[in-house]
């Protein structure tokens, strides 16, 4: 092999490794006729790159059902039906970094912070996060809890990479 190309398969062979992470900011309680209606919180999704190589042209989708977003959600936001449960809504908010911005080994990007409503008494709620970069994809799924003492608790976790087809 020429030089040349040995240094396009090493190049080819180095890919981003992004890790996401969700917190949840101060949580306030919302009264509607004297009656604890529902909880409000922030959501902060961050991008981590664990790699070497530079994380170019990142896109993020954070997928969260219709009653979970607070307030009416910015022009960002996209309003679409979930065709695995019906009559299940669910709001996709995509998020692209850059080119001139890319993240690098131990850079950090904020894929912003979202207003989030939970209804005390309600099962979890759950989202999911979808990040891809050239030659880079992961999956997550997270819950938000409500504790009994009307605090909000997250669980986030990389899901299985889903098998080749």
């Amino acid at each position: 092999m020429e030089h040349y190309q040995i240094e396009d398969l090493r190049r080819r062979s180095s890919v981003p490794d992004l890790h996401a992470s969700v917190k949840l900011g101060a949580t306030s309680q919302i009264a509607e006729n004297g009656n604890l209606a529902f909880l409000r919180a922030t959501m902060t999704v961050d991008l981590r790159n664990e790699s070497s190589e530079p994380a170019l042209y990142s896109y993020v989708r954070l997928f969260a059902p219709w009653g979970m977003i607070y307030g009416e959600p910015d022009v960002n936001w996209i309003k679409s039906v979930d065709e695995n449960v019906a009559g299940r809504g669910v709001w996709t908010r995509p998020f692209i970094t850059p080119q001139t911005m890319p993240i690098f080994k131990g850079g950090v990007f904020s894929a912003g912070a979202h207003e989030i409503k939970m209804v005390p008494g309600s099962d979890a709620v759950e989202f999911g996060l979808h990040v891809l970069s050239p030659g880079f994809e992961r999956t997550y799924r997270g819950a938000i809890f409500v504790a009994p003492v009307y605090q909000l608790r997250v669980q986030f976790e990389e899901m299985e990479p889903a098998p080749p087809r």
